[in-house]
């Protein structure tokens, strides 16, 4: 009996080790493709940030003017410089494309390998293009309509409509630590969906125990 089981032994203890070799294996490619991922994420979720504070900076530059100047043709001369000024920020979003377009790559592939909180922040970023594109066509709208307004009360109603696109066009930080000022409702949610980016991509870069490798499911196992 002794020798009988004995004997089965050594093979029984080579498929025990295969069967951990590749286990191991397994977790290895998975965690190594999860810390190319999150790496990935973390790094176009920052050029995005870095590429909307480009499109919303207040000051438009006498270069970028004089450059959309063939984009304002056929407006009043004294709407001139609002529609060039709108020209050169919807320039702006056109020269970012590339950075939106890898940003929404880097989407679906987070949608695999992260929970549903990842690719909802980074959604986030991906609608602020949209509302400064809306906010954009309202500013134009409403800055030549208050231009041309007769009536002192229709002029300060555009006014209104005017500061209201601005404060979406426009980044507003304060302090040594560039908060969003009470104003900037689109800074804070894009620095709320960097934080959720953040706070979901980090522990891949820390070293795990041996154990945590062998035997801890990532959020995404679980999802």
């Amino acid at each position: 009996m002794l020798d009988d089981i004995l004997r089965f032994l050594p093979p029984l203890l080579t498929i025990l080790l295969a069967m951990v070799g590749y286990y191991v294996w397994h977790r290895q490619l998975i965690a190594k493709r999860r810390f190319e991922v999150a790496e990935k994420t973390i790094e176009i979720a920052a050029k995005t940030m870095d590429a909307i504070s480009r499109i919303r900076q207040i000051n438009v530059t006498r270069t970028e003017l004089d450059a959309v100047v063939d984009r304002s043709n056929g407006a009043a001369p004294d709407l001139l410089p609002i529609a060039k000024r709108a020209a050169a920020i919807g320039t702006r979003i056109d020269n970012e494309k590339g950075v939106f377009a890898e940003l929404r790559a880097a989407q679906i592939v987070a949608r695999v390998h992260f929970p549903k909180a990842v690719p909802d922040a980074i959604q986030t970023l991906l609608n602020a293009r949209r509302d400064i594109q809306a906010h954009l066509s309202a500013y134009s709208f409403a800055a030549q309509a208050h231009k041309r307004a007769v009536d002192e009360a229709t002029r300060n109603e555009y006014a209104i409509q005017v500061k209201r696109s601005q404060d979406v066009l426009h980044e507003l930080r304060v302090g040594i630590e560039q908060a969003p000022s009470e104003d900037d409702k689109i800074s804070a949610r894009l620095d709320e969906a960097m934080r959720t980016i953040t706070d979901h991509c980090e522990p891949l870069f820390r070293d795990p125990t041996f154990w945590e490798f062998l035997f801890k499911r990532q959020a995404s196992d679980r999802s």
